[in-house]
C-alpha cells in the first residue's frame, strides 16, 4: 500500500534528486519555493495517481467516479466527474423502462461518460507538466 511519507522519512537521497530536478526543471518562483522547502525539511512525499481508461463497460459491469477514472487531484473535478458519471448512469439505465436492453444502456452510459473522463485525465497531466520549464 502507498502512504505519504512525513518529512523525516522522505530520503536524503530523494531529497538530493528533488533539489537537482527543481534547478533544473522549474521556473521561477516555483524553484524558489520548492528549494526553499527542501532546505527546510518540510516535504511530505505523496502518491498521486492518475489512470485514464480504455473502456468504462463492460457487458453488463459499468465503473464509476474513481473506478472508472482518476484525474489528478490538481483538476479540483474528480468530485464533479463522480457525480456526472451517476446521473449518466441513471438516466441510461433509465431508458431500459421504454425497452433498451441493461447492456444498450450501459454502452449508452459508455458514450455519454468514456470521452469527458479520458479529456479531464488530459487535461489534469497537461496542466502538471505547464509548471515545468521544460514545457514553457
Amino acid at each position: 500500500m502507498q502512504r505519504s511519507l512525513t518529512s523525516d522519512r522522505v530520503p536524503a537521497s530523494t531529497l538530493r534528486e528533488l533539489a537537482h530536478e527543481a534547478r533544473y526543471r522549474l521556473p521561477s518562483p516555483w524553484r524558489e519555493a520548492v528549494l526553499e522547502t527542501i532546505q527546510r525539511r518540510s516535504v511530505i512525499g505523496t502518491p498521486i495517481a492518475e489512470y485514464e481508461p480504455e473502456r468504462i463497460v463492460r457487458q453488463r459491469v459499468a465503473l464509476v467516479g474513481d473506478a472508472a477514472h482518476v484525474p489528478t487531484p490538481m483538476t479540483g473535478m474528480g468530485f464533479a466527474a463522480s457525480l456526472d458519471d451517476a446521473e449518466a448512469l441513471a438516466d441510461a439505465l433509465a431508458t431500459t423502462r421504454s425497452g433498451a436492453t441493461v447492456v444498450d444502456a450501459l454502452q449508452m452510459y459508455e458514450r455519454r461518460r468514456l470521452d469527458p473522463a479520458r479529456r479531464l485525465v488530459r487535461s489534469g497531466q497537461l496542466f502538471s507538466r505547464s509548471f515545468s520549464r521544460e514545457a514553457a
